[in-house]
């Protein structure tokens, strides 16, 4: 019988191989819109205050340029979270 120190390791290595899976597959919902709103959200600005262009959809996230306030930056959606810097 496992003890269950064992049972615990099994699962959390179980758990680490689907991490990439899992933002593979949110990865594969993001569009122009979704991410014009999760922008729009990350920003905390009004509908068309931010402006997003060179999407680019990789295998765990999706990067792209995003205006506002006349700034530009650079963006990735991870995990569906967005990160500008």
């Amino acid at each position: 019988m496992m003890n269950v120190a064992a049972l615990a390791s099994l699962a959390a290595i179980a758990l680490a191989g689907c991490a990439p899976m899992i933002s593979g597959t949110m990865n594969l919902s993001n569009n122009e819109e979704t991410v014009n709103k999760k922008a729009t959200e990350y920003f905390k600005a009004a509908p068309g205050q931010v402006k997003v262009s060179n999407i680019e959809k990789h295998a765990l996230n999706t990067t792209f340029r995003a205006q506002y306030r006349g700034k530009s930056y650079n963006c990735h959606v991870y995990y569906g979270d967005v990160t500008c810097k």
